[in-house]
């Protein structure tokens, strides 16, 4: 875990947003987030599914024909990638679960963040502790133990709701013998469902996401990434967005994005792959 303060500590220039028009509207906002949804459906050649259909083939989906399953109540729509070997949270119980994930920005194009496909946070395995009670979830974030939280959630430690939502339709296990597999998920998740950033500027994004069950026991490293986290949180949270205090940024390493402008001092963003 005392890898995990060093990269935060270390993190360089990860996120400024800039609105580029102040006079656009939340609904126009919206239509544009309808838009971006809707043109990375019909790219990836998407098979939206109801709930209904859903239910019908076992709470399932079909990756060989790229099924979604479409929540109407949230706008969320997601494909089980991988059911995952274990069993689901018991109802009642408060369990640790670790999370490898992807994250594409779906108005920009790009693969925002990850902990997955960029070397320098592939040591970082995000970590929740999530309580279930009946059908509802809750998850917190353990400071100092999250890339997402570090980069997106300020003070807040709550675990967005998009990524909540699949935990009622996987298992959350430990691979025990060949062939166990952790469950994964492949989600577009709408502002208001998603992390501070997106809620605040009004964009979606499509995660690809492992699910782990945890160890529960908590160590002094824990506590060592805690007390790094509240450092980095302390020193790099400026203009509430995080910013390494003393990175002096060049033209050629800003790239700027419409209809709002993001900088981003990363050579790793790439644009997102379809399908």
């Amino acid at each position: 875990m005392k890898k995990l303060t060093y990269l935060l500590l270390a993190l360089f220039a990860m996120t400024a947003f800039v609105a580029c028009n102040d006079d656009e509207s939340y609904a126009d906002q919206k239509k544009a987030e309808r838009s971006a949804i809707n043109k990375y459906i019909a790219d990836s050649a998407v098979n939206v599914i109801s709930e209904t259909q859903f239910a019908l083939q076992g709470n399932t989906t079909d990756v060989s024909k790229n099924e979604f399953v479409l929540f109407q109540s949230s706008g969320i729509y997601m494909q089980i990638v991988r059911k995952g070997c274990g069993e689901p949270i018991p109802n009642g119980k408060t369990v640790t679960v670790l999370c490898r994930f992807t994250e594409y920005n779906l108005k920009t194009d790009t693969i925002q963040l990850s902990n997955i496909r960029d070397s320098r946070w592939d040591a970082v395995v995000d970590k929740m502790t999530v309580t279930r009670n009946s059908a509802d979830y809750t998850g917190y974030f353990v400071r100092g133990e999250s890339l997402l939280q570090a980069v997106y959630g300020n003070s807040s430690t709550a675990v967005p709701q998009g990524w909540l939502m699949p935990l009622g339709f996987i298992n959350v296990g430990r691979p025990a013998k060949e062939g166990d597999e952790v469950a994964k998920v492949r989600i577009i998740v709408p502002h208001d469902k998603g992390h501070a950033y997106a809620t605040q500027y009004v964009y979606p994004c499509l995660y690809d996401i492992t699910y782990e069950l945890g160890r529960e026991a908590h160590g002094i490293a824990d506590r060592v990434a805690g007390q790094g986290q509240r450092h980095y949180q302390n020193t790099i949270m400026m203009s509430g967005a995080p910013t390494l205090l003393g990175t002096s940024f060049t033209h050629r390493n800003i790239i700027t994005y419409d209809p709002y402008q993001i900088y981003f001092g990363h050579p790793w963003y790439h644009r997102r792959p379809c399908g």
